[in-house]
């Protein structure tokens, strides 16, 4: 779009037009990915944390995932070839990409009990928290007179 005299861009065409561009090109920066992918799910109570990513086509020996203080991050890649050699493409919206994410979580957890488990795209996780961050009560003593 541009603007001249004979046709001036409203604003509200100006913005579309904008936000065309900035989608395009977001998309294409990040493979194809947009900025919370892939997509999770967070659980938790005081023994720890459950976590669900899904990521379908991605090789579960792509996958690494890591812990730092309260900080998880998965990284991947997917990899999508044609699936007949010289065929023409015609539309191409599931592509090759690598991605990574962190989300903080609401405590630390123990790495070394970690369990990931990989099944039909979806990814599970059960992290334990540690037993030196887990609430503990405190009893109350009362004075008598």
């Amino acid at each position: 779009m541009m603007w001249n005299d004979r046709h001036p861009m409203n604003l509200w065409d100006a913005f579309s037009e904008m936000q065309r561009v900035f989608d395009e090109v977001g998309r294409d920066f990040a493979g194809g990915v947009g900025a919370d992918y892939p997509a999770m799910n967070l659980w938790s109570n005081d023994h720890g944390l459950a976590v669900t990513a899904e990521m379908p086509g991605v090789d579960s020996k792509t996958l690494d995932i890591s812990t730092v203080g309260n900080t998880l991050t998965i990284r991947g890649r997917r990899t999508v070839s044609p699936p007949v050699e010289g065929a023409k493409c015609l539309r191409d919206e599931i592509g090759s990409l690598e991605f990574s994410r962190s989300i903080q979580l609401p405590f630390d957890v123990d790495a070394d009990s970690a369990v990931a488990d990989y099944r039909n795209g979806i990814l599970h996780l059960s992290l334990k928290r540690p037993e030196s961050s887990k609430p503990r009560r405190i009893a109350v003593s009362s004075a008598s007179a």
